[in-house]
């Protein structure tokens, strides 16, 4: 079963990866600072990778294996998004994009996803902001199943004048970290990929699965919820109801309708009992930049998990006050099992013009064996 799933898995993957050696993920590449191409491949598909990187760092483009996935990392610097005429997403003066292109291959046999919140960029050992792109093309989350293939992109604000910019990897619920240093030249060539292809015949066929526990993030469904208030608009006959803040609609939000600015209102989630170990939170009203600023916004926030009427865990969650950042995410210690989550509201950032504050989304994720 384990030699079907990974020979389905090789023939679609490589598909891919041919793909992105000319179209670079379906992104187009603008003004590039960069040329494709680079020589000695760094690629760790037999061996260890954490082992590996002891003595000798994997730089971009890398191939590397880890449990039951292949994943490819490649980079490139850009200096504009293509396509924005208007400039919605330049960057101040002195700061170009690093644009990290992820291909993995899903060799379990369940599920497997992988998001652009698993990467932090470093230049010079500062954090660098990651910039969301509206753009549909572009995915940074994806869930695949067993044989199947995803990619994801992310966009990163890099000085121009960095001297090491860095990715580092997070390995899903086991929190261990892989580095990868960034290369000027870091998109693969024919060369790589006749590499990459006699590693991939060259796999052990014959590995025993593993016996350890293996973790699947998998997504819970928010089957009902309620807020103290909710804000009523009367030029739009519209509510801005709680249920808003679970649809999938970044551009739709909870909006308070207290008469303060919500500090002490809370909003309540229900669903099924599920061992909630990631809170992802799009803060603020998302309709549009200025909307964002126009609202108030979660400074700090209180998350409470009942199972049924117990309390079971209870923590606090700060937010960053930057519209570029989308998604606010809480890895909690261990997965909580629970079946309701209450959010309080602590702390806000004013808004310029109102005094409601916006919740765009609140998404859970589970770890299920």
């Amino acid at each position: 079963m384990r030699e079907k799933i990974w020979s389905r898995v090789l023939c679609v993957f490589m598909t891919i990866v041919m793909m992105l050696s000319i179209a670079s993920c379906d992104v187009p590449t603008g003004d590039s600072d960069s040329d494709n191409g680079i020589d000695g491949l760094k690629i760790l598909l037999n061996g260890n990778a954490e082992d590996e990187l002891e003595t000798d760092p994997l730089v971009t483009p890398c191939c590397f294996k880890y449990d039951n996935m292949i994943m490819f990392i490649q980079t490139e610097y850009i200096n504009k998004i293509p396509g924005d005429s208007l400039g919605l997403y330049d960057l101040p003066q002195g700061y170009r994009y690093l644009v990290m292109y992820i291909t993995f291959a899903n060799g379990s046999s369940g599920d497997m996803s992988v998001s652009t919140n698993q990467f932090e960029i470093y230049a010079d050992n500062t954090k660098c902001d990651e910039k969301y792109i509206l753009d549909d093309n572009i995915e940074t989350y994806v869930s695949v199943s067993s044989g199947r293939v995803g990619k994801i992109t992310g966009f990163y604000s890099v000085p121009k004048d960095a001297e090491k910019v860095e990715i580092e990897f997070e390995k899903g619920f086991i929190s261990e970290m892989l580095k990868f240093e960034v290369q000027e030249k870091g998109m693969f060539n024919d060369s790589d990929l006749e590499i990459i292809q006699n590693e991939i015949d060259n796999l052990d066929k014959d590995a025993e699965t593993s016996e350890e526990t293996e973790f699947v993030e998998k997504p819970i469904s928010i089957t009902d919820s309620f807020s103290d208030s909710f804000y009523h608009s009367n030029s739009q006959n519209a509510d801005y109801k709680s249920t808003l803040a679970h649809d999938g609609d970044y551009k739709t939000s909870w909006q308070d309708g207290s008469d303060g600015d919500a500090v002490g209102e809370t909003l309540t989630f229900k669903f099924l009992s599920n061992d909630v170990y990631k809170i992802v939170i799009v803060n603020g009203n998302r309709k549009n930049n200025s909307s964002y600023e126009k609202n108030n916004r979660l400074a700090v926030a209180n998350l409470a998990f009942y199972n049924d009427d117990e309390l079971v865990y209870e923590t606090k969650m700060t937010f960053e006050d930057d519209s570029s950042v989308m998604e606010s995410v809480l890895v909690l210690d261990a997965p909580v099992t629970c079946n309701t989550l209450v959010l309080t509201i602590d702390e806000v950032y004013a808004g310029s013009s109102f005094s409601d504050t916006g919740i765009a989304e609140v998404m859970l994720y589970a770890n299920n064996k």
